[in-house]
């Protein structure tokens, strides 16, 4: 009876050690792939890109490309002929360019064709404050957007800005309204209107001017320094006053204006010395200055807050592209 029972007991007793050694296993091995698991969620983090980074690993310090902005800390822009820097946005197949990779790492694009060409102010729109003059309440006001108090650069015009320019309000309503694809990845942002210096020889200086009167809004135009910005030859074409002066030069090394014709295209900068006239690029290169009540080329730009890698090269070809996230 005695070895009975003896035998029985060792029986459980390699019942329960089997058991223990069984759920040891499994603990183990789902330790071990739980523990896999987050190894593989930590690298795919630590390589997971955005936009941002991926374009800034491909800055260069010659020829066509993406430089690092040597006039605002952490900014990058495209500089030179033709960049690989084409963008498809809202469906546009290489419809868009890619200006600069900014500070808080949007992405800034304009889109190459103009949309319906338009008056940058619709006569007598604005009329009391710093636009309240006989001249500018005919020709219309040469701001972007409302202000308190609006300073013109060389300090003749200031004052009140009832409302926005009629640009503004076109491009932030109907024209918003018309983008389908990709729209969230747009992202509200700064736009420096700041009037400028009628043919400036300093850039930092005109920068600074811009940077004087900003607004936020959802769609926007180029700042004339986004143009100077462009031009590959700095030693002819990196000022307002170079640009005017080289002219037949400076056209064959900016991206910016390449294969576009037509009117003269609006940037959302001010002349500095008037309230009538808007600063804006030539097609096929350099500057002038226009009536705000006379139709333009109208050139949206946006800001795009991407999380993803892009896919393409940036070639007219084969374009970037936003991944679906």
């Amino acid at each position: 009876m005695q070895k009975i029972r003896g035998k029985r007991r060792t029986k459980q007793r390699l019942i329960a050690l089997g058991s223990i050694i069984t759920l040891f296993c499994i603990i183990t091995a789902g330790y071990a792939a739980f523990q896999t698991n987050i190894n593989l969620n930590v690298k795919a983090n630590i390589l997971k890109q955005t936009a941002a980074d991926q374009l800034k690993e491909k800055v260069v310090i010659s020829g066509d490309g993406l430089y690092a902005d040597s006039l605002e800390d952490n900014r990058y822009v495209y500089v030179g002929s033709n960049p690989d820097n084409y963008i498809t946005f809202n469906g546009e197949t290489a419809g868009w360019r890619i200006i600069a990779v900014e500070t808080d790492n949007t992405i800034k694009i304009m889109k190459i064709a103009s949309t319906e060409d338009s008056v940058f102010d619709k006569s007598g729109n604005r009329k009391i404050g710093y636009c309240e003059d006989a001249y500018t309440s005919h020709y219309g006001c040469n701001v972007w957007a409302k202000s308190d108090n609006y300073n013109s650069a060389d300090g003749t015009h200031i004052g009140l800005i009832e409302s926005d320019s009629t640009i503004k309000e076109n491009l932030n309503d109907n024209y918003y309204s018309s983008i389908k694809i990709d729209k969230d990845k747009i992202q509200q942002h700064e736009f420096y209107y700041g009037s400028v210096t009628r043919e400036s020889t300093n850039l930092a200086e005109l920068i600074a001017e811009e940077k004087k009167a900003s607004d936020v809004a959802n769609v926007g135009l180029i700042q004339l320094s986004d143009y100077l910005k462009s031009n590959l030859n700095r030693e002819k074409c990196s000022t307002y006053k170079l640009d005017k002066e080289n002219a037949n030069i400076c056209k064959q090394t900016s991206w910016l204006v390449k294969d576009i014709t037509g009117r003269n295209i609006w940037t959302i900068s001010a002349d500095g010395i008037t309230t009538g006239y808007v600063t804006t690029v030539l097609p096929g290169g350099g500057i002038d200055r226009y009536q705000a009540h006379f139709s333009g080329q109208v050139h949206p730009v946006v800001y795009l807050k991407l999380d993803e890698e892009l896919d393409g090269t940036g070639k007219q070809n084969d374009p970037y592209t936003i991944m679906a996230s």
